[in-house]
């Protein structure tokens, strides 16, 4: 749990799509999350790949964004650094 709170992980989970009884998120058209993953399935699979995926109406994955997407990345720093300013400003309250 430390490490978890620690490298606040738990925001990975702010405004995320639901998870299934496995743990995996539930990505589905409606979500921001839909288009990076049909671009990852794209670089991996090829249209094939996104064809099948759009005829499924929903993607399982352990992690909310594709790893190979920079975006993934940058909302993680964007949600850390909004986390430590609301927090420095608690603190200071």
């Amino acid at each position: 749990m430390i490490p978890f709170l620690k490298k606040q992980l738990f925001l990975e989970f702010h405004g995320a799509p639901p998870i299934d009884k496995d743990g995996d998120f539930v990505i589905t058209p409606e979500r921001p999350e839909w288009g990076a993953w049909l671009g990852s399935i794209r670089r991996h699979y090829g249209e094939p790949g996104v064809q099948s995926t759009i005829k499924c109406c929903r993607i399982l994955r352990k992690t909310r964004w594709p790893s190979d997407l920079s975006l993934a990345q940058s909302v993680t720093k964007m949600a850390t650094s909004g986390t430590a300013t609301a927090t420095a400003s608690a603190d200071r309250a």
